[in-house]
């Protein structure tokens, strides 16, 4: 019988002795449209999954496979191996920030907690000024809302707060901004690529891309390749036939593809009109369609040809993987933006253990192969067209009540910046005070005006 012929660098003990090792040997195997690729400065402990659930999940967790009784309920039918329940989890992490408190402080504690998580006094603060022509940080206004002494818990608080904070808000964006105005397909591929997480995983088809996030990493502002420790190139098999189903057939997140090709998605959208000056205008149009008309007009925004070659998806030739789920929603609850339904149990996929995907080791040398030219500037440009958009998107007055009891918080800093993050963010700023989205009714801009609060 003939033994079959197991890949090299496939361990990390096997691991190639230097990237150019693995390259040769991947840029070999590669065919237009076969894989796409992922690439990590190392392997992280625990399950394959997209930075919405990871921190939730450890190795030492246990995972339930397709045998079990709830497999029965797999939402795209890809998975084999998944961690959960997801929402219990997440409750869990949330009450032990305040189990370790005495019982009659504990109620004093979380109730800064919430108004830092989404205090309605503090979105009013961030609306009024908004409407008057200022923009507060969600930290600014915070600031000014919380008593002395609640700003002393805050401060106690903040490190282990902070992400739980972050993550909820990257979560409310993502929904009333992201899926809200473009849908859940186009929202999800930007909200993914512009740092606002999703329940999605980063990938591309380019391996000079995989390449690059396997040996940069953000604490040097991604300058210089890395030369210690083990990097890690994953490969998933790309049916490329696959992402060109019309995007109006994937109107919500249940019946969305495992695959996403993000450059496609975006050539969907596509008008060959159009120029700088009429881009902005015609966001507005559409923004106005969605708050003040229905929701299912999200699918007809449209993004001008000229504008595609200059934005980060394009340049990082962007994938985006949907992880299967083994998903139950609550009896009754009407779907929400995107369709989303409330989980009854929500199981997540550990996507390293899809059919066909692949692991490669190597050793980090700093060595890159020969010609090798991508750079940070390139992978994220500084002229991407969609930034400005994103900016004043995130920036936005909508009608008041329009979220209840959510309020979209302004946090710019959440823009993924890629380098340089204060001058970004700054860039970002006068982008939103450049082009100022306002969707509130008479009454209530003339309420803000007159120093009244509104929500």
């Amino acid at each position: 019988m003939q033994r079959k012929k197991v890949k090299p660098f496939t361990t990390p003990e096997t691991a190639a002795e230097s990237l150019v090792d693995l390259f040769v040997m991947l840029r070999a195997e590669e065919r237009e449209g076969r894989y796409a690729y992922r690439g990590q400065t190392r392997e992280y402990p625990g399950p394959l999954l997209p930075t919405t659930f990871r921190p939730f999940f450890s190795s030492e967790d246990v995972p339930v496979d397709t045998s079990h009784s709830l497999a029965r309920y797999s939402l795209r039918k890809c998975g084999a191996r998944f961690y959960g329940d997801h929402n219990f989890k997440i409750m869990q992490s949330v009450q032990w920030l305040f189990l370790h408190l005495p019982a009659d402080e504990r109620e004093r504690v979380k109730t800064v907690y919430d108004k830092a998580m989404n205090g309605s006094p503090v979105a009013a603060m961030q609306f009024n000024n908004r409407a008057q022509g200022r923009l507060l940080s969600w930290d600014e206004a915070l600031s000014q809302v919380l008593t002395p002494a609640e700003q002393q818990v805050l401060s106690q608080n903040a490190k282990s707060w902070q992400p739980f904070i972050d993550r909820y808000h990257r979560r409310i964006i993502r929904m009333f901004f992201f899926y809200f105005i473009f849908g859940y397909l186009i929202g999800t591929a930007f909200s993914q690529q512009y740092g606002l997480s999703s329940e999605c995983l980063d990938a591309t088809t380019d391996l000079d891309v995989a390449l690059f996030f396997a040996t940069h990493d953000h604490q040097d502002d991604y300058v210089s390749p890395i030369q210690q420790g083990t990097g890690i190139i994953y490969r998933f098999p790309f049916d490329a036939g696959a992402s060109e189903t019309p995007r109006d057939a994937y109107s919500d997140y249940s019946t969305l593809p495992p695959m996403i090709d993000a450059i496609h998605a975006l050539k969907q959208c596509a008008t060959p009109n159009g120029n700088d000056a009429d881009l902005f205008k015609a966001f507005y149009r559409h923004c106005a369609s969605v708050y003040n008309e229905v929701e299912a007009n999200a699918l007809k925004w449209r993004f001008p040809e000229f504008a595609f070659e200059r934005t980060r998806v394009w340049h990082q030739k962007a994938v985006v993987i949907l992880p299967d789920e083994l998903r139950k929603d609550v009896p009754g609850k009407r779907a929400g933006v995107a369709g989303i339904t409330i989980p009854a149990f929500q199981y997540v996929e550990d996507i390293a253990f899809r059919a066909g995907t692949e692991k490669f080791y190597f050793k980090q040398t700093g060595r890159l192969p020969a010609g090798f030219a991508l750079n940070r500037e390139y992978l994220w440009p500084r002229d991407d067209p969609l930034v400005p958009l994103i900016a004043s998107g995130m920036t936005c007055l909508y009608p008041a009540q329009r979220f209840s009891p959510h309020y979209v918080p302004y946090r710019l800093a959440l823009i993924d910046a890629g380098y340089e993050k204060d001058s970004f963010r700054a860039m970002c700023e006068a982008y939103a005070y450049d082009h100022p989205l306002i969707f509130w009714d008479d009454d209530s801009m003339l309420a803000s005006a007159s120093g009244v609060i509104v929500i």
